[in-house]
């Protein structure tokens, strides 16, 4: 699965939607003549991005209780879509590959699908396909053909195509450290979705979602606590 990623990485980054400079004797009365209308701050542009984040229980609006993580780890690359209505604002929506990895505190005695006895690991491991949709708002009109400072506020919906928990635990007489990973977990939900935020300023941005659904089911034999619902971290945008 890391292999697939790294190879999808490698397309988002390399495949560019570029514009052609020309040169002319004129300055044209319609910029949008010379470039179909297509740039970060033309009516159409479409890019590439890569994002870095973490979950956290920082933000939380029904007072959850949550898996206890000793750390998570969230990878994101995918294709941003732009349409713009104006210069102030325009609409975003994205395709997105996202793979999560969430390792368990078991330190706190967390509740688990296997005995929490001698394990050395767990960790919930979880890829997905997102798709979101989003309202911008820039901040500054007057800057030429560049996508400037702006704020995105949006929902998304995704769905987890893989659904794992992993754990290692020394086996008497046959292996230490062994690696155990149960796939396809009935008691995880395959559909996500909640609400985005994207504070943005040229090739950067801060980036934030907070999940509305519950990424486990309760009418099943094993009921988990949640793993917390917000996530932050750091988007790249590449383009020419």
């Amino acid at each position: 699965m890391i292999r697939c990623f790294l190879i999808i990485s490698f397309i988002s980054i390399y495949t560019i939607y570029g514009q052609h400079i020309l040169l002319s004797e004129t300055t044209p009365d319609e910029f949008s003549e010379l470039d179909n209308n297509f740039g970060p701050n033309r009516k159409y542009f479409i890019y590439n991005y890569v994002g870095y984040g973490i979950k956290s229980d920082f933000v939380s609006f029904d007072n959850d209780n949550y898996l206890p993580l000793k750390s998570s780890f969230e990878f994101e690359t995918g294709t941003f879509y732009r349409f713009r209505l104006n210069k102030l604002f325009a609409v975003i929506s994205d395709l997105t590959f996202v793979s999560s990895w969430n390792r368990i505190k078991l330190d706190a005695n967390p509740e688990l699908p296997v005995a929490n006895l001698d394990l050395n690991k767990a960790k919930y491991i979880y890829h997905q396909v997102k798709s979101a949709l989003a309202f911008q708002f820039n901040f500054k009109p007057k800057r030429g053909n560049q996508l400037g400072k702006y704020l995105d506020l949006g929902v998304y919906g995704s769905y987890n195509y893989s659904r794992r928990f992993m754990y290692r635990i020394d086996i008497v007489d046959v292996a230490k450290n062994a690696k155990v990973t149960m796939k396809k977990l009935a008691y995880m939900n395959p559909i996500e979705y909640g609400f985005s935020f994207r504070l943005g300023n040229g090739r950067s941005c801060i980036y934030s979602r907070y999940r509305l659904s519950d990424i486990f089911n309760e009418n099943t034999n094993f009921v988990s606590l949640e793993l917390p619902r917000f996530t932050m971290g750091l988007e790249f945008l590449i383009y020419e």
